[in-house]
């Protein structure tokens, strides 16, 4: 799976061995690392601790979760497809004309 993570390797590579649990947390959405990560789960850490800034990021991340600042938006990107449609058809328009008054 190494040679086929869309991330690279680096990042399985650096976090071998370690709870990778915050790390994929924060390059996944919840979807992902509810389905996906069981069946990659090797083993439990025994002697782990957390630390008060690993907890402290913890809890910005579930307020932010709970607030909905992760969640698409897709009229934002409807709205911005509009927009760039409308100014490549008026730099299309302002081309051709001003190519045909010379």
């Amino acid at each position: 799976y190494v040679d086929k993570h869309p991330g690279g390797t680096l990042p399985l590579e650096n976090m071998a061995g370690k709870d990778c649990t915050d790390v994929f947390a924060n390059y996944h959405a919840a979807k992902v690392y509810k389905y996906m990560l069981p069946p990659y789960l090797v083993g439990e850490v025994s002697d782990y601790t957390v630390y008060p800034h690993v907890a402290d990021f913890r809890a910005i991340r579930q307020e932010l979760l709970r607030r909905g600042l992760f969640k698409t938006n897709m009229r934002f990107y409807a709205k911005m497809g509009t927009w760039l449609g409308a100014l490549l058809c008026c730099a299309l328009w302002l081309s051709v004309g001003c190519t045909s008054l010379s």
